[in-house]
């Protein structure tokens, strides 16, 4: 969880300037508080706190409670203390120091929060007082006395009225209500419904308490995590559809409060990607928000507008499949703009934008590449149409894989070549597959395996479909004729020890990709519904490392299904049917391996586009494996 930190705090004159008005305020509120005790002493005749134990109720404080406040009285008293003058000249102070600093666009947090929310000086006087036990040791202990109660280490609502006294026609209701900015935007903390109104704790959030001490982080807000959206070169399609939202939204605008935007599409990445481009279009940042599984959804929604007016940001939020209702909650009750990424069309309790996300074409993304690159050796610009076929990155990642390929070739010394751009395509795709398969080195080459003729020309022929899918697909166009399928998958069919891992090594090494191994009897999970999820996981994280699946054990997904007797038997053949669009919509290698076709379901096999039998070897190509994998120097006839 990252955001921006604002240049401010880095400012050292800045910092000085902050600490003595925080040291002023400090020092009026002692007066202020100071004169608020000698009342009490007027009123009551006593000291507070004057060793009665708080256990204990006495007659002068039932006679003074049934009396009720005088503040008529008290507004007199105050206005004879002889304190007036010290506090009227620390508030000329405050208030010319605070201008200053406005005038020079860099007000203090405090003005800074009350300008973007509109806050009268009684709510800001209220937030200083909030503050003052994180910046005085000393505080809690004066705030029991002042309050009468030496349990009552923090300011309360009743306090902070008797203290500054409401703004003009202002009502208590109106700042520390439900529906007041202190809890509408989260600036305090909340309490349980069970403590008086008037006597509650004033508690700022940690995430405000420090803002207002010049530290603007806001991984202090409890519920969710913030990372900043980098603007990024995107492609046309995405552009265009950028400013078809980015015009609907202006809009759409009613009272200041902007539509929810609804983008909708399986690809989590171009979603992002044309969120950012919308943000950027309106002038504004953008945040992807990560929630806490089961927040307060009030909660959360308090927090980010809370951070929309700071940082002057709109959010992303991508709804889960789990509960996309759940987001839809939360972008429904924000005041901020919100872009809401789903897989499906959400409905949402309010004016809203839906548009489906365009994918971007090969050509789009190889100029998106070619701007990342610069200057580049002549074999990268004839890759470039390799590279988008096997790497399917969002303009964010092509930015970065690009600066890495760039790092490389600098320290030779040369242009970018072809190698420095493959293999940090390569290297960054691993990140994401890492945690969900094991990757194998894939070492052997065609020296090193020993097939019959029809099964290796058959790995010949997918080492052929996938080299030259660029001139099938653009050159020939055919994309047009096969919108989907136009990945490969074969099935790797034998006994144990056959080769057909050997055989998923040899294509990694030709093609130059990864291998990562999946034991589909790992992923079943045996849990309801969690395999789907499993195997989302695996084909988004493969379609960006542009890595080969070889999925191991076929059969236990694949197998022949008899009738359903059960809810296991039900979800398993749900989880069939995704795992088989699933591969229908990958553009990528998926090799699947079994030992035991004849328990494949023919209704799966026939989907494969290659079906390669890797039968157990005869008597001249065990001579030859062993010919060819014995070293040179072994006694083989001794």
């Amino acid at each position: 969880m990252n955001g921006t930190v604002r240049s401010w705090t880095a400012d050292r004159a800045w910092r000085r300037a902050l600490d003595e008005q925080l040291a002023d305020e400090l020092a009026r509120l002692r007066l202020v508080l100071r004169r608020h005790i000698e009342w009490l002493r007027h009123r009551t005749g006593r000291m507070p706190l004057g060793g009665v134990s708080p256990a204990v109720v006495t007659d002068d404080e039932v006679l003074a409670g049934l009396a009720g406040g005088d503040a008529s009285a008290q507004a007199d008293f105050n206005r004879s203390s002889e304190h007036v003058r010290a506090i009227a000249s620390l508030e000329v102070v405050l208030r010319e120091r605070s201008a200053t600093m406005v005038a020079g666009g860099t007000p203090f947090p405090v003005d800074e929060l009350a300008a973007a929310f509109g806050l009268g000086p009684f709510v800001r006087d209220t937030l200083i007082l909030a503050l003052a036990p994180e910046l005085d040791a000393a505080m809690p202990r004066l705030l029991a006395y002042a309050q009468d109660d030496a349990s009552a280490r923090h300011a309360t609502p009743a306090l902070a009225t008797e203290l500054f006294g409401l703004d003009a026609g202002g009502r208590a209701e109106d700042t520390f209500g439900p529906n007041g900015p202190l809890e509408r935007l989260a600036l305090v903390r909340r309490t349980d419904g069970l403590t008086a109104a008037a006597t509650r704790p004033l508690r700022l959030e940690p995430r405000v308490a420090w803002y207002l001490r010049g530290v603007d982080d806001p991984t202090g807000s409890a519920g969710i995590g913030l990372r900043r959206l980098e603007p990024a070169p995107i492609p046309a399609e995405l552009a265009t559809a950028a400013e078809s939202v980015a015009t609907a939204i202006a809009r759409g605008i009613d009272g200041g409060r902007p539509p929810v935007v609804n983008l909708v599409g399986p690809d989590d990445r171009s979603a992002r990607a044309l969120a950012g481009s919308v943000a950027g279009q309106l002038g504004m940042s953008l945040h992807l928000v990560s929630i806490d599984d089961g927040a307060d959804p009030s909660d959360l929604v308090a927090t980010l507008d809370r951070e929309s007016a700071l940082r002057r940001t709109g959010y992303l939020l991508e709804a889960g499949d789990d509960n996309p209702g759940y987001a839809a909650d939360i972008a429904e009750g924000c005041a901020a703009l919100v872009i809401l990424a789903s897989r499906h069309p959400l409905r949402i309790g309010r004016p809203f934008v839906t548009m489906t996300v365009p994918q971007a074409a090969p050509a789009s993304r190889r100029v998106l590449w070619a701007q990342a690159l610069g200057p580049v050796g002549a074999d990268v610009e004839a890759s470039l149409r390799e590279v988008v076929h096997h790497f399917d990155l969002d303009p964010e990642s092509i930015a970065r894989v690009a600066a890495a390929a760039q790092g490389a070739a600098r320290l030779r010394g040369e242009k970018v070549a072809r190698r420095d751009v493959w293999q940090a395509c390569r290297v960054f795709g691993r990140r994401r597959l890492g945690g969900l398969a094991e990757r194998i080195n894939a070492d052997f080459g065609w020296d090193d395996i020993v097939l019959p003729a029809a099964a290796r020309a058959q790995l010949e022929e997918i080492v052929a479909q996938v080299r030259h899918r660029a001139t099938v697909y653009e050159d020939w166009q055919f994309a047009r004729r096969l919108p989907r399928g136009r990945g490969v998958t074969a099935l790797f069919a034998g006994p144990s020890g056959t080769g057909k891992t050997m055989a998923a090594e040899v294509l990694a090494h030709e093609l130059e990709l990864d291998l990562y191994r999946i034991d589909l009897a790992g992923v079943v999970n045996k849990y309801i519904g969690e395999t789907e999820k499993n195997l989302r996981r695996i084909f988004a994280a493969a379609e960006e490392s542009g890595a080969i699946l070889f999925f191991d054990e076929a059969d236990a997904l694949f197998g022949k299904r008899t009738e359903i007797s059960d809810a296991h038997d039900r979800y398993a053949n749900i989880e069939t049917s995704f795992l088989l669009r699933r591969m229908e919509d990958f553009d990528g290698i998926v090799v699947l391996a079994t030992n035991l076709r004849e328990n494949l379901d023919e209704a799966f096999t026939r989907r494969l586009r290659s079906i390669v039998d890797f039968p157990f070897p005869d008597e001249a190509h065990r001579r030859e494996i062993w010919a060819r994998h014995l070293p040179d120097r072994a006694p083989i006839g001794a």
